[in-house]
Parts: C-alpha cells; structure tokens; sequence
C-alpha cells in the first residue's frame, strides 16, 4: 500500500494547491467560488465517511483500494479540464468520496494485515510516506503548471495515477483478491482460531 499513497500525495493531493487558480482564471468564480469547490470535498468525504463505515465496517480489501485510486484519477481528470461550475463541484463531492474510499482502505489494510507488535511502525512509515512525498510532487506540478499550464498539471497526475492503477491490477492478482478474511485475519490482527462446527470437532 505504500506505493498507492506515493502516488496519491504526489499527484492527486495537488488538487488543493491549484483550486485558487481554478476559481479565479478557470471557472471564474473568485474568492466565494474557492469556498464552494472546498466545501463540494468535504461534503463528498463526509458521505463517503459514512457510507464506508456503513457499508464495510470491517474495513476495506486490495480490490476496493485499486476502485478507490482509480476513481480518485477518473473524477480528478474530470475537474481537471471542466471549465463547467456544476459539472466541477460534482466531480469534487465524488472526489471527496472516493479519496475517504481509498484512505480508509490503505489505513484499514495496513493496521489489519500487520502485527500488534509492528502496527505502530507500520503505520509511522505510512504517514512518512503518504506525508513526505506530497511536497515533491507540489513541486514537480509546480514546475509542470508553470510552462503548461494547470490544467496539464493536475489533469497529467490524473492521468499517470490511473495508468499506475491499470498496470498494478493487471500485474499484481494478489493484490486484487487481498482481504484480511481470506488469508485468516481477524480484526485484532491476529490469526483466526479454526472454527469448530456445531456438535462435532474441529
């Protein structure tokens, strides 16, 4: 999963960087404008917050993580080169949607799938990967937007993440029937005991 948050933080997190830009050059919507595309994420992440925890409350699998990261790309391209105020405040709500989908996953997978004894170091190098790569990618979209432009930034990261999720679920099958219950992980990251059937013995 470390690979999936490089790729994340580098190149879809610089949406929040750009969105001034987008509210005052692109859509031309100005300082009220920024507020409404801010608000479009965060109330696609608080719908996706709870779909998630309605719908998988025992957390997510290496199949939903590949549907969240792609996702992610699809609605980020789609904001990307709209230059439609409905059409981008839709594609940032499901934005916010899938980008709680894929976070979730990530951390859920992680803390399942590791011991109690290597959880916390687990997840320390997670949050030094997911954290301390996002500022190199701000620069490399920096360095694109300037004699690009952003839509070419930000809608080229889209692109590269979801060619990157293409080549992970063709190469890596694992990763795509990856469930903590298949390989008999309970919730505690422990080993599941065997289960005995009723009336006779395991």
């Amino acid at each position: 999963s470390d690979w999936s948050s490089d790729v994340c933080s580098s190149d879809l997190l610089n949406l929040f960087t750009f969105l001034p830009v987008y509210a005052r050059d692109i859509l031309l919507i100005g300082a009220p404008g920024l507020g409404m595309l801010l608000a479009a994420v965060g109330l696609g992440s608080i719908a996706g917050a709870g779909a998630y925890a309605v719908l998988l409350p025992r957390g997510g699998s290496g199949r939903l993580l590949l549907a969240g990261l792609g996702s992610l790309a699809v609605f980020l391209a789609i904001f990307a080169w709209s230059e439609n105020v409905p059409v981008s405040l839709a594609a940032l709500a499901i934005y916010g949607a899938c980008q709680v989908a894929f976070y979730s996953t990530v951390q859920s997978l992680l803390q399942t799938l590791s011991t109690p004894r290597m959880r916390g170091r687990v997840m320390s190098l997670y949050m030094l990967m997911a954290l301390g790569v996002a500022p190199l990618g701000s620069l490399l979209s920096g360095l694109v937007a300037e004699t690009h432009g952003v839509q070419v930034a930000l809608g080229g990261g889209a692109i590269v993440t979801f060619v990157a999720v293409v080549g992970t679920w063709l190469g890596s099958p694992g990763l795509r029937v990856l469930h903590p219950a298949r390989i008999g992980i309970g919730e505690a990251g422990e080993p599941r005991e065997p289960v005995t059937p009723a009336g006779g013995e395991a």
